[in-house]
């Protein structure tokens, strides 16, 4: 139960940080041209420092190995509001942002690649850069991304199946179990439940609400 409450709240800040993003790009008067565009047009942007590069291809690329922008406004970027979000509901889960672990990627230009990190927040920042490296962000996109998702996972992370250690004491797991799922299951008071063994014949049952 208690990495059902941590996907939970990884889930949810994930998916608010989804909606925010999107409203960034297309609910708001920045309409930000991709890298790509704006290198290839420069000779439009009626700046006399700017030259175009009509040859100019970003370094993202499909299965087959074609360059390509995702085909949406750059402000803000999603990855790193994603990533933001995660971070900030992972370190609120665990009660501490430095956790050390390594990475893998399903990219398959990048098979058997590893990345170790010392904390969420430094994947979360990691994450938002690689999107410049690619060329399809500008580092503001990535910098307002993360900023954006942290407040997300925050407030997700203080709304959300918030422990209530109401449920009782018991002298053995299984009764302990058996009452969480009634009061969970069965009543449907709660939304999630876990037993935190005490002592060897002691648990409590702790209850997370709705909201």
């Amino acid at each position: 139960m208690a990495n059902l409450r941590l996907f939970a709240l990884v889930g949810s800040a994930m998916a608010d940080a989804g909606i925010l993003a999107w409203d960034a790009k297309y609910l708001t008067p920045i309409d930000l041209w991709r890298p790509e565009s704006a290198i290839q047009l420069a000779d439009t942007d009626g700046n006399s420092a700017t030259a175009a590069d009509t040859a100019w291809r970003p370094l993202s690329a499909d299965r087959n190995g074609v360059n390509f922008s995702p085909p949406f406004p750059a402000y803000v970027s999603g990855h790193a509001t994603f990533g933001g979000a995660w971070a900030k509901a992972m370190a609120r889960y665990f009660g501490t942002d430095t956790i050390t672990f390594t990475g893998t990627t399903e990219d398959p230009h990048s098979v058997g690649v590893t990345r170790t990190f010392t904390s969420f927040s430094a994947a979360a920042t990691e994450n938002a850069r690689s999107r410049v490296y690619l060329g399809v962000h500008y580092q503001w996109d990535g910098d307002y991304g993360v900023s954006t998702g942290t407040k997300v996972g925050d407030y997700v992370s203080s709304k959300l199946l918030q422990q209530v250690a109401n449920g009782g004491t018991y002298g053995t797991f299984q009764s302990c179990d058996d009452s969480g799922a009634e009061e969970t299951y069965h009543y449907q008071n709660y939304s999630a439940f876990d037993c935190r063994q005490d002592s060897p014949t002691q648990w409590t049952l702790v209850l997370y609400p709705w909201s």
